[in-house]
């Protein structure tokens, strides 16, 4: 997804052209961070012809959408970062493909906790909904 300040020119599109981000100044978090994530992004920019202006970076995703909300500039964000609710934001689609990232999640067998179990059945329930598969 482009996280755009709220009252951005682009939030009145259903979906945004990377290209359309030629000019935004951008907030992404270090390359250090998520080195196959940020290379993601950066040659989504590329595949669109530009490299992107990088006016500021945060540690955590949370304060990437902040800094958006206050009008520093735009980001490519996980889609599942609009369910922050935080005000400020329009989330809109790339129409450009994009690569998904599959998350993994472990736990131990024996006595597990009530909030476990709560968490496993909400992935179960997610993960049905997305058509994939469980490995165990």
């Amino acid at each position: 997804m482009i996280a755009l300040p709220e009252h951005h020119q682009l939030s009145t599109q259903a979906k945004v052209r990377m290209r359309m981000l030629v000019d935004e100044p951008f907030i992404l978090f270090p390359r250090t961070l998520a080195p196959e994530l940020y290379d993601q992004i950066i040659s989504l920019c590329h595949h669109a012809r530009f490299s992107p202006h990088i006016v500021q970076e945060a540690m955590q995703l949370p304060t990437i959408v902040s800094l958006v909300a206050a009008g520093i500039g735009v980001s490519v964000i996980p889609a599942s970062l609009q369910n922050l609710g935080r005000t400020g934001v329009s989330y809109r689609a790339i129409r450009e493909p994009t690569p998904k990232a599959e998350l993994v999640v472990a736990w131990p067998t024996e006595k597990p906790s009530v909030l476990l179990e709560s968490f496993l059945r909400v992935v179960t329930a997610q993960r049905e909904d997305n058509g994939t598969k469980e490995n165990s």
